[in-house]
């Protein structure tokens, strides 16, 4: 498994965690969607910029 499904992978696992106990305390469904919707945006966009930019990779 390459460095940076991993990396995604652990990001969305925090981010679901986040997520759930947002909503739980915010009970607000219009908050819970935008705010999910920026983190997975967010964690796609780390993954990509680790597989764009090979200076992030572990070993160079």
């Amino acid at each position: 498994m390459p460095y940076g499904a991993v990396c995604f992978y652990g990001c969305v696992l925090r981010v679901l965690l986040s997520i759930i106990a947002s909503l739980v305390v915010t009970r607000s469904w219009n908050q819970f969607l935008r705010y999910s919707t920026l983190q997975v945006y967010y964690c796609t966009i780390v993954q990509r910029g680790m597989h764009y930019h090979p200076w992030t990779r572990p070993g160079k």
